[in-house]
């Protein structure tokens, strides 16, 4: 892994999309080869995952109330009974502990993408005391939009997006099927997003908002001559390397 140079990745949090969305996310992706971190069964992922079109991971949900179980250990059951032979993670909300870390090494788990920065230069992938490979996101979409309405500004982004080191985007699924401009619009909208079966245009946004952003720099990096990478070979290579050094 060259990490000399800007290295680009998009991945995404499912949350419980419904199947419009991610189908509309799909879409929008297009040939990138986006890695989702998995909350739920869907259809829709499934026929991608056996396509090929997608890589996947777990993303865990350590919450009060969780779907996923009510103890750490309930969880990681859930997640190895659903998608099964994944060596990624990222919990939700990025909400974890050490002894959660611990309990996904010993399931398996050798990566994950577990730490946010806003934007930030020169990001390498770090080893966590769990013996888990860390590999820090350069933009979160939610951040970005509580940070940047309404105007969602991309100078800060592109400040740094040509900066050496790992570039990981990651996206959600119902906030570029929405084209989300804030949080505001996400939750007076909740509810109909979750509850429709097909997509609705009163929930999509037709100004500026996370789609036409993400869109509009996936041109620019495409236009410098780089390309999306596959986050799942980044973090397979990482490791090899790291079982050699």
């Amino acid at each position: 892994m060259d990490l000399t140079k800007p290295i680009f990745a998009v991945t995404s949090d499912q949350d419980w999309a419904p199947p419009w969305a991610m189908e509309s996310f799909l879409e929008t992706t297009g040939d990138i080869p986006v890695h989702i971190f998995r909350t739920n069964p869907c259809p829709i992922v499934e026929r991608a995952f056996d396509l090929g079109k997608i890589t996947q991971g777990w993303h865990p949900n350590l919450l009060p109330n969780s779907s996923h179980g009510k103890t750490q250990e309930m969880v990681i059951k859930y997640m190895v009974k659903h998608f099964p032979n994944c060596n990624t993670a990222r919990n939700h909300t990025y909400f974890t502990n050490t002894h959660f870390d611990r309990l996904l090494f010993k399931s398996g788990i050798r990566a994950d993408s577990q730490i946010a920065t806003y934007h930030q230069e020169y990001l390498f992938p770090i080893k966590d005391i769990s013996g888990i490979m860390r590999f820090p996101v350069f933009f979160e979409d939610d951040v970005f939009f509580d940070y940047e309405s309404p105007g969602l500004l991309t100078d800060n982004l592109l400040k740094n997006i040509f900066s050496p080191g790992l570039k990981i985007f990651n996206l959600h699924a119902t906030f570029i099927a929405c084209n989300t401009p804030s949080s505001q619009h996400y939750q007076k909208f909740k509810s109909k997003i979750f509850e429709s079966l097909t997509e609705s245009a009163e929930i999509i946004y037709n100004g500026k908002g996370i789609k036409t952003v993400f869109t509009k720099i996936k041109n620019i990096v495409e236009h410098k001559g780089y390309k999306f990478q596959c986050f799942q070979n980044l973090v397979d290579n990482c490791l090899l390397e790291d079982s050699k050094s």
